[in-house]
């Protein structure tokens, strides 16, 4: 839901308020705050899969995250997603609705470092046994790129976060993706309970 220098924000970078577009958000950097490293070439592997992506206000409240999302904090999406310097970008383009007016402009505008973009991807990891952090092995698939108060990989709409800097990042599985491959690795006794049911129901039947 990555160990990265604070850099200024870029000179191209700007708000089309006419146009309702934020040109070069970050979406995604090196590292998060929750203990998780994107490499660079996993980054790039998944400019695809952010490519289109939904973008919210807010991440949903932890009890409903497995809820489809509400049409009303809907606000755009994610286009032109590119990779460079540590950092995928993308360009938000922005629903016209009244909570982009009065809850997203205003902010990105005034003060773009108070908000930043937050993803909410299913990944695979593996443990570096020298830091204890999780390194990104791959993106699978991306649910949505969330524009919250606290993101854990992206200091600000526009630039990369900090270690020092409090984020959140949502890592959630969205359960339509899910394979028996990933049940094996992550819930090997529910496998096993599924494969010992079957088993005891054939033996009913039979």
């Amino acid at each position: 839901t990555v160990t990265e220098e604070f850099t200024p924000i870029l000179a191209e970078a700007k708000i089309d308020k006419k146009a309702l577009i934020i040109y070069n958000s970050v979406i995604l950097s090196r590292s998060s705050i929750n203990g998780r490293d994107y490499p660079d070439e996993v980054q790039e592997a998944a400019i695809p899969i952010f490519e289109g992506a939904k973008a919210y206000i807010d991440h949903p409240d932890p009890d409903k995250s497995h809820l489809p999302r509400k049409m009303r904090d809907l606000i755009g999406e994610h286009r032109n997603v590119h990779f460079a310097d540590g950092k995928t970008y993308s360009d938000i383009y922005l629903l016209d609705k009244p909570i982009v007016h009065e809850e997203v402009l205003p902010p990105a505008q005034s003060m773009p470092h108070v908000c930043g973009n937050s993803v909410a991807v299913r990944i695979s990891v593996k443990k570096d046994k020298n830091t204890g952090r999780d390194i990104v092995e791959k993106i699978h698939a991306a649910r949505s790129i969330d524009l919250v108060t606290e993101p854990a990989t992206t200091k600000g709409i526009f630039e990369g976060q900090e270690s020092q800097n409090f984020g959140m990042e949502d890592s959630s599985m969205d359960w339509k993706d899910v394979t028996l491959e990933d049940l094996k690795k992550e819930r090997p006794e529910l496998v096993e309970e599924i494969l010992s049911s079957a088993k005891e129901k054939e033996r009913v039947t039979t």
